[in-house]
């Protein structure tokens, strides 16, 4: 079933302010979710959702004196601070389809 991009750009948005993953997500709206993870990977990094703009977080990788550091600044203040490079593997993969939303 083909959806016009009015229908996406509204599928995103529930699905960006649902909280839910994507797979939770597409089940729920009987969505593929090959199809609607292209949909995303094509929309813009930042979306309007009630009026408030919503901005992808920034990231960074530095050495540091007790290692590899990375650090995300999420929204409302959050910061994540990572400084185990073993720890790196997982938590890499998860800010860059973080900093896609």
């Amino acid at each position: 079933m083909r959806r016009s991009a009015q229908v996406r750009k509204k599928l995103i948005e529930a699905y960006r302010a649902s909280g839910l993953g994507k797979a939770a997500f597409c089940r729920s709206h009987r969505l593929p979710l090959a199809t609607f993870c292209n949909w995303l990977r094509r929309a813009p990094a930042t979306c309007t959702f009630a009026e408030v703009q919503v901005k992808p977080p920034t990231w960074a990788v530095a050495a540091s004196e007790h290692g590899v550091l990375l650090e995300v600044a999420l929204p409302k203040g959050i910061h994540l601070r990572v400084r185990d490079p073993a720890a790196l593997a997982v938590v890499l993969p998860v800010v860059r389809e973080l900093a896609r939303c």
